[in-house]
């Protein structure tokens, strides 16, 4: 009886692991991304190309997002899949989750919801260059970041 339980209980635990990952972004950002990226078209491309689907997903970001979720025994996609807005969606939080978690760590704060879309925008490195504040960003992207801003009524992103 007591392997068994154990047994279920390490189950149990993976399953919750595995849903606080794909559920953490809050539903209102992901949907605010996919709005300013797309205008909310699922097979758009944009970035002379380098970008597609509903979040513009770079191949490279799309990678990261791979390997990270291989590392978790998470199921992983082909960037061919960033056409499809569930994969789309699915990848897209993941990523928003890791620039939020990594400009937490960086500055010590919670950052807004305008703040993660500026390092979605421009890049971790591109977003440090600019110390953090969104307002530093390129004019395209303090716009974008202001949509994003209205559209999630100001939020935060808590842990």
């Amino acid at each position: 009886m007591v392997t068994g339980m154990k047994h279920h209980i390490r189950n149990l635990t993976s399953l919750l692991l595995v849903t606080a990952t794909v559920n953490a972004c809050p539903d209102i950002f992901l949907d605010a991304v996919a709005t300013v990226e797309s205008s909310n078209k699922p097979y758009a491309i944009g970035d002379h190309g380098k970008a597609c689907g509903l979040f513009q997903m770079h191949k490279d970001a799309w990678e990261q997002v791979s390997h990270s979720r291989s590392q978790k025994g998470l199921e992983v996609w082909s960037y061919a899949s960033a056409f499809d807005p569930k994969v789309s969606r699915i990848y897209a939080s993941d990523y928003l989750d890791w620039m939020t978690n990594s400009i937490r760590s960086k500055t010590g704060a919670n950052p807004s919801a305008a703040q993660v879309y500026a390092g979605y925008n421009q890049g971790l490195s591109g977003l440090a260059h600019c110390r953090y504040d969104v307002n530093l960003t390129p004019n395209h992207t303090v716009l974008a970041c202001n949509k994003i801003d209205r559209l999630t009524q100001g939020l935060i992103l808590k842990p």
